[in-house]
């Protein structure tokens, strides 16, 4: 089903967005393993949530947008 309704590569934006937001995050979480210096920077973890909190939107905005479209298309609101 989700071929029918989200194929040519939609995949692809999620995959690319949740990898940029888990290679900071991951590299954070290393940075505190070797100095606890790190886990006190509130800019650093900031960062990291709003970046979550933006990929998190704009995944939604992605794909259900298209949903909606598919569904006005085939009247059956």
């Amino acid at each position: 089903m989700a071929i029918k309704f989200f194929g040519g590569g939609s995949g692809i934006f999620t995959g690319l967005i949740n990898s940029l937001v888990h290679t900071v995050m991951y590299t954070y979480y290393l940075l505190t393993a070797f100095d606890e210096r790190w886990k006190q920077s509130v800019t650093f973890k900031r960062t990291i949530t709003q970046m979550q909190i933006v990929s998190k939107n704009l995944k939604t905005v992605r794909y259900t947008i298209p949903t909606y479209t598919i569904h006005l298309k085939m009247k059956t609101f």
